[in-house]
């Protein structure tokens, strides 16, 4: 639900990569911080839901910035091994 939304944004040059990712980066982190210091069932599963959340705002955008630095022709030619 997340990831398709975050992708579109950024095609649509409305979330920046750097922007994105640090959002990411800080709801994972954030995370990382209930599961740590909320104790329970509850906590487990708003940490989970925080850091699924953040996780799925960076890998569109991860893979974005990845394409994006990739030059013309650098992936590796089909050698017809498969």
């Amino acid at each position: 639900m997340i990831q398709p939304r975050a992708g579109h944004a950024h095609d649509n040059g409305r979330l920046a990569v750097r922007t994105g990712l640090g959002a990411g980066l800080a709801a994972c982190a954030a995370g990382l911080a209930v599961a740590a210091f909320v104790p329970g069932l509850p906590g487990l599963l708003g940490a989970a839901i925080t850091i699924g959340l953040g996780t799925a705002l960076i890998t569109p955008l991860g893979f974005a910035a990845l394409a994006a630095s990739a030059t013309e022709g650098s992936a590796r030619p089909d050698d017809g091994r498969r």
